[in-house]
């Protein structure tokens, strides 16, 4: 069965690839290139799918960036966030995987 919702993706990251890779592909239809910064990196050392899982480390600034096209402006209407994640530990951002405003100057826009 299709997902209905496909259409809607405004990013996909399934988190393939070798451990200390940090590119990553975004499989929706927009093919963003999302960016690593400080220690972020995929590790196939725990993955819930495929081959590797993004690991931003428990300090601020390891994070990454995906640009900030009008598709993630989220508004006020219905959307959704989908993650699978994995707390160790935190930094003083109190833990949060998902962030607005970050390093925007230096995002990528696709």
């Amino acid at each position: 069965m299709a997902d209905r919702y496909q259409e809607s993706v405004a990013l996909l990251l399934h988190c393939d690839g070798s451990n200390g890779a940090t590119a990553l592909a975004d499989s929706s239809k927009y093919a963003s290139t999302p960016v690593c910064r400080g220690s972020a990196a995929l590790s196939t050392v725990q993955k819930q799918f495929g081959t590797a899982s993004l690991k931003t480390g428990n300090t601020n600034g390891n994070h990454l960036v995906f640009g900030n096209a009008p598709r993630f402006n989220l508004g006020t209407g219905d959307f959704t966030v989908e993650a699978f994640v994995w707390p160790v530990s935190q930094g003083t951002d109190g833990g949060a995987i998902i962030g607005r405003g970050i390093a925007l100057a230096q995002a990528p826009t696709g």
